[in-house]
């Protein structure tokens, strides 16, 4: 193996190491990975693959696809945690791929499109999610595929690119909903301010991507019609509109509804590091006049402004917007030490996840009260407030948990003397009426179980 060959791949290695570090040093973070993980291990433990669960119940949050590849790996190689993180390595190492792979459809010079997997490697948004199980590193991956393949077709038309931007779009639906169409179809819509020179003329390529938005029903409905078969018109609600609409105007219940400047405020903070490079700022202006920044600007602003009109917000929904900053940073930093500002910000967060592993990480990590439920599993359970599959992976749950708010306990207790609950709490004057079995710290409260106890006579 060369030397080239070696320093291509090098950024992949670092990526590699981020994970062992997540695994070595971090615990599952809930809710939100606890939560996918129970999900993941119930459609194993059910052999459903149409109709997710959670608890038990139809769970219609999420459509099916990162639970599929989850589930296909666990089928090889067993269920785990670290199993469960090859699709999310996967996902972070073709983002990476793609960006580069964009870049150069893009025809940039070879020296930005050489450095653009370090530039991403050493992004603090990327460093933030690569090694989280969540959506949004998958939807970055699959809307890059889409929008290189649309790309290619404009500068080469074939019959068959609209036909896999389709797929691809589908697939994107099938990892996080319908929002997949938001991040795709403004850069495609937006065509006549970016197209390339001597590319195709905007009907053909608006015929194009009209066949790759009917194309990208055939996956979802695929899904859709099955699991609709099983579960009735409800689901679809939930799923296709109330999801969707809920988010958009913030009335969902966990649509995470914030102020309209909520992005603006984080938009630095998708430049870091880099921003603080004097470089950048030096040849900002110039970039306006590269051949790229037009499509650059299509992928990115409308989508983001879109996102800051919509009231359901959340971080990590701008991330699939990275490789349009990192293709732009990359044309600005052209020769700086980049690949040495990666490295330190890769040791800078491994190290920071040993620190956080021996002080406070522990207090994030649910295995103690999972391996207390395992040893005593056969009993009825309930949970307080609101259960969300905060132990369902790691104590491989196979029967629903009660969930009930706090002043649903006692009741539940009293007519389960036999029965455990968990609840999370802050103060120990809601307790007096039970008998704490285990106690653990959970983030800024703690995570107890509780028995009955009778009242003095």
């Amino acid at each position: 193996m060369n030397n080239k060959t070696l320093e291509a791949l090098a950024p992949y290695g670092l990526l590699a190491l981020l994970f062992v570090a997540a695994l070595a040093f971090r615990p599952l973070l809930p809710i939100d990975e606890t939560r996918y993980l129970t999900v993941a291990w119930e459609m194993f433990l059910q052999k459903q693959y149409a109709v997710l669960s959670l608890n038990f119940e139809p769970y219609h949050h999420k459509p099916p696809l990162l639970f599929w590849l989850i589930n296909g790996v666990w089928e090889v190689l067993g269920v785990s945690r670290w199993s469960a993180l090859i699709p999310i390595f996967t996902a972070s190492a073709l983002a990476m791929f793609l960006t580069q792979k964009l870049a150069t459809t893009l025809k940039l010079d070879n020296g930005v499109i050489k450095q653009v997997p370090w530039i991403m490697i050493g992004s603090l948004p990327f460093l933030i999610y690569n090694t989280l199980i969540m959506f949004d590193v998958m939807i970055m991956t699959i809307l890059l595929a889409v929008l290189t393949t649309m790309l290619s077709h404009s500068q080469n038309p074939r019959f068959y690119k609209p036909l896999l931007a389709g797929l691809l779009i589908g697939l994107g639906v099938l990892a996080k909903g319908p929002v997949m169409y938001l991040y795709v179809l403004w850069p495609l819509v937006l065509y006549p301010f970016w197209k390339p020179q001597d590319a195709v003329n905007k009907g053909r390529f608006y015929a194009a991507t009209a066949i790759a938005v009917l194309v990208s029903a055939l996956p979802v409905l695929a899904w859709l019609i099955p699991a609709l078969t099983q579960t009735g018109n409800d689901f679809a609600f939930w799923l296709v509109w109330n999801q969707t609409a809920g988010r958009v105007t913030g009335n969902f219940s966990a649509s995470h509804a914030r102020p309209v400047y909520f992005y603006l405020l984080l938009a630095p903070i998708l430049f870091m590091p880099w921003i603080c490079h004097p470089r950048v700022w030096k040849n900002w202006s110039a970039l306006k006049n590269h051949a790229a920044f037009k499509f650059l600007i299509a992928a990115a602003l409308p989508t983001f402004i879109s996102f800051s009109l919509i009231s359901g917000k959340q971080p990590h929904y701008l991330l699939p917007l990275l490789p349009f900053i990192i293709i732009s940073i990359s044309i600005l930093l052209e020769a700086p030490p980049v690949k040495k500002i990666s490295l330190a910000m890769c040791t800078l967060i491994i190290i920071g996840q040993l620190i956080a592993h021996h002080t406070f990480i522990e207090r994030y990590d649910l295995t103690p009260v999972a391996e207390e439920y395992k040893k005593q599993r056969d009993k009825d359970w309930a949970f307080a407030p609101k259960y969300q599959g905060e132990i369902g992976f790691l104590a491989k749950v196979e029967k629903p948990i009660t969930s009930l708010q706090y002043d649903q306990l006692e009741d539940w207790l009293k007519n389960h003397p036999d029965g455990l609950a968990m609840m999370r709490h802050k103060t120990h004057h809601i307790l007096e009426n039970y008998k704490e079995e285990f106690s653990q710290p959970y983030k800024g409260r703690s995570m107890g179980i509780f028995s009955y106890k009778p009242a003095n006579p």
